[in-house]
């Protein structure tokens, strides 16, 4: 399998199609998991209005959380981050 360090990941990450397919697969996993999360609340809220706003609240995060995702994947160049944690242990 050959040795797998933070320049072959960096490597990879610098290539537009590994962000936008790392992309793709975060949107399915967080849609796999807010659907799941979605079906729990509709068993364990009973009343509409708390309903509303577990979902209203699930959606909201689950946005939040993509979006941070998405930024770490396409912000800065990992090249650049690897120098930069390769410089921390020579302080």
């Amino acid at each position: 399998a050959g040795d797998i360090d933070y320049d072959y990941v960096a490597g990879r990450f610098s290539k537009a199609w590994v962000k936008a397919y790392d992309t793709f697969i975060l949107f399915f996993a967080m849609l796999h998991g807010v659907n799941g999360l979605r079906y729990s609340i509709e068993d364990y809220f009973s009343k509409p209005k708390s309903r509303f706003l577990a979902k209203t609240t699930l959606f909201f995060v689950a946005g939040i959380i993509f979006l941070l995702g998405t930024t770490a994947l396409w912000a800065f160049t990992y090249e650049e981050m690897g120098d930069a944690i390769r410089n921390l242990g020579s302080h």
